[in-house]
């Protein structure tokens, strides 16, 4: 019997998807297949699969980063990690990041910042070396909330010690957001299907139950609301007496 696994494996050799891996990344997303990297289906993939997804979305992130594309929270697990990105893609990702270091100083005319190509190459090497586990996704967060003032005040001076705060910042913003993301992906995925099912027809039990309505009535115009609307005008018909 073939699995799902295997049709998907069949599709993909029917392509030149090994051979390109933003064609992979295309036929993946239009098919429904898993492709992020926050989806735990990808370990059905095969590596070879895996390693030119992960080739695509190096490519889509500097893609992103360069086009100045708003990054969204999730995004921050969707994409690989800045020094996964080096690996695959040196010269695109160092490009990407060092000009994002560059556009940004612009921005925001700073009269005291970065003076050469050296000097932003030097930041870049000591950002990727203590927040290379940040991805390209992280890095657009990070320069956007830079540009709104959020995570560091600028004023007329961009240096490497005021990007090492914003990304310090920054930092402990992302656990917070992990955590929670980390919880609700091991909550859905663990959960059972039964247990899932069994809220859900719960709910449909008391809707249904409280919308019987006699045939008859129905000419009559008269209907029951529902038991979730009843308990929104008794909280309502609660809060006028007390006042």
């Amino acid at each position: 019997m073939r699995t799902i696994h295997d049709e998907r494996a069949q599709v993909m050799r029917r392509t030149d998807a090994a051979e390109t891996p933003a064609r992979t990344l295309e036929i993946a997303i239009t098919k429904g297949y898993p492709v992020y990297l926050d989806d735990p289906r990808r370990e059905e993939w095969s590596l070879s699969v895996k390693t030119s997804l992960n080739i695509a979305l190096a490519q889509e992130a500097i893609t992103r980063l360069v086009k100045n594309v708003d990054f969204l929270p999730r995004d921050s697990m969707r994409y690989p990690t800045t020094n996964q990105s080096l690996v695959m893609m040196p010269k695109e990702t160092r490009a990407a990041c060092i000009g994002t270091i560059a556009t940004t100083s612009v921005y925001l005319q700073a009269h005291k910042t970065f003076q050469s190509t050296e000097q932003l190459a030097e930041a870049f090497n000591h950002l990727s070396k203590d927040f290379g586990d940040f991805s390209l996704a992280d890095w657009g967060r990070i320069f956007h909330g830079i540009k709104s003032g959020k995570y560091v005040k600028v004023n007329y001076r961009l240096l490497l010690p005021e990007l090492v705060q914003a990304f310090e910042a920054y930092a402990d913003e992302k656990v917070d957001q992990r955590e929670r993301m980390v919880a609700d992906h091991k909550r859905y995925y663990e959960a059972k299907s039964d247990d899932l099912w069994r809220g859900y027809h719960e709910s449909m039990k008391h809707e249904a139950k409280e919308r019987k309505v006699h045939p008859s009535d129905w000419l009559k115009g008269e209907d029951v609301l529902s038991w979730a609307q009843k308990a929104v005008l008794q909280a309502r018909d609660q809060e006028a007496r007390k006042s």
